[in-house]
């Protein structure tokens, strides 16, 4: 009797673009959490004072435009007025700087470290997912889509996912089509793919966070520009 060939394991299917970015947005939430508590607990971020050094700034903006004003200078004039090296507006500029290094930049350090722990770890261990991968089904192989991957392997990842970013996001925007890969999972030789039993889908919810996250920094720059606005109108009209 002719023994049938062992009929291979079906390769896992996987994740795309919508899923993969949902569960970073629900992971990137998770981890702004102890940033968060760490940083109000720091006195250098706590008192850093970035909104009202910024509408300090403001208003030297305006007092600045109401010199520029009087000496018949245009727009452009005052452009090079603010930026001049004696110009009223360095002091402000350089006050706001180190309130940014203190007040966002402590904190998105302190993000960028424990990001270095928290998906590394988590992809590599046994659970071969972060708890946003693993509410939306997914998990993290090697190049074979089954076995699971070393913890050196799950660094390199991380690691390469900068690039992604530096690309403009290219990099990410690449898991959209074909193999489903982000340009980090091709330099680490990694894929990401649905579980076992999972749906195969985006929970309803996923888009609606994947718009909050994405329209977060827009709105807070409208905000600051309005801000900034307000504080050089209340000088100019003063």
């Amino acid at each position: 009797m002719q023994m049938r060939p062992p009929i291979p394991p079906e390769t896992p299917a996987g994740a795309g673009l919508l899923p993969r970015s949902t569960a970073w947005c629900v992971d990137a939430l998770l981890l702004s959490l102890p940033v968060i508590l760490i940083s109000v607990a720091l006195p250098g971020v706590r008192n850093a004072g970035v909104r009202q050094h910024w509408r300090a700034l403001g208003e030297v903006m305006g007092r600045q435009m109401e010199l520029t004003i009087q000496r018949g200078g245009d727009f452009f004039a005052y452009l090079q007025d603010v930026w001049a090296a004696d110009g009223l507006a360095r002091g402000a500029i350089a006050d706001l700087q180190q309130a940014l290094m203190q007040g966002i930049g402590i904190p998105l350090l302190l993000f960028v470290l424990l990001a270095l722990l928290y998906w590394p770890l988590l992809e590599a261990g046994r659970c071969q997912a972060t708890f946003g991968k693993r509410l939306l089904g997914l998990r993290v192989c090697d190049g074979s889509a089954r076995a699971r991957i070393t913890y050196a392997a799950a660094f390199k990842r991380h690691l390469a996912g900068s690039l992604s970013w530096l690309s403009l996001n290219i990099g990410h925007l690449m898991m959209a089509a074909g193999e489903h890969r982000a340009l980090h999972d091709r330099l680490a030789d990694t894929r990401v793919v649905w579980a076992e039993g999972a749906a195969r889908r985006t929970p309803w919810w996923g888009g609606l966070l994947i718009l909050l996250v994405c329209a977060s920094p827009l709105l807070l720059g409208v905000l600051a520009a309005a801000e900034l606005s307000a504080a050089m109108a209340s000088v100019i009209v003063g």
